[in-house]
């Protein structure tokens, strides 16, 4: 029924939500000052890289934020009508977060290494898009082409919507750390595309 499948179809456009709002938010607040020659101003004071990188990212994504936080109360309402799990939902909110964290820092990233707004925005978007769907796709293939039982389990950790799959209660109760490895993954990608951007 529409009523079961209701929470996890909300679940899914949240999880779109918070993949593709880093092409929104963050792609192009570093680039536009390169543009207007203002970002070499910030540096005349005492700020490093990360400091600029960690203040930028704290204003362009403060909306996004909010906006999650005001569907985290939608999705708790099956939980409260006792269709979801509590568990379930933890898990679930844990992997919209990462997400978020994880597009917002591709963002920043693809808006350090560029002048236009495009090519920003158009990186930010190719990055997620390999992560979510070009990784899984791979391990897929490589356990295709070594005819292995199961695709390539590597592969499928920095796939959001493989964490997002695996956060059901249904998959989770099977192969739990399979889910606490993709949602790490997730998060360290999101350091490590912050980091860069800082440098």
């Amino acid at each position: 029924p529409r009523s079961t499948l209701f929470p996890y179809t909300t679940l899914f456009r949240s999880l779109l939500y918070c993949l593709l709002v880093g092409t929104r938010t963050t792609a192009d607040c570093l680039s536009e000052e390169k543009r207007e020659g203002t970002l070499g101003l910030l540096f005349l004071t005492d700020l490093k890289g990360y400091d600029v990188v960690s203040g930028k990212l704290v204003a362009n994504s403060m909306n996004a934020a909010y906006g999650l936080l005001a569907a985290v109360p939608v999705l708790a309402i099956p939980l409260l009508m006792g269709g979801v799990t509590p568990g379930e939902f933890a898990r679930m909110s844990a992997v919209l977060l990462d997400a978020l964290f994880l597009s917002l820092s591709i963002g920043m990233f693809a808006s350090a290494i560029s002048r236009s707004w495009r090519n920003a925005m158009a990186l930010t978007f190719l990055l997620v898009l390999i992560f979510t769907a070009g990784f899984p796709a791979l391990g897929a293939w490589v356990g295709h082409k070594m005819n292995l039982n199961e695709p390539e389990f590597a592969c499928f950790l920095p796939s959001a919507g493989y964490a997002y799959a695996m956060g059901l209660d249904f998959f989770f109760k099977s192969k739990p750390m399979e889910f606490y490895w993709s949602l790490g993954t997730i998060h360290l990608l999101g350091w490590v595309f912050f980091g860069l951007a800082a440098l």
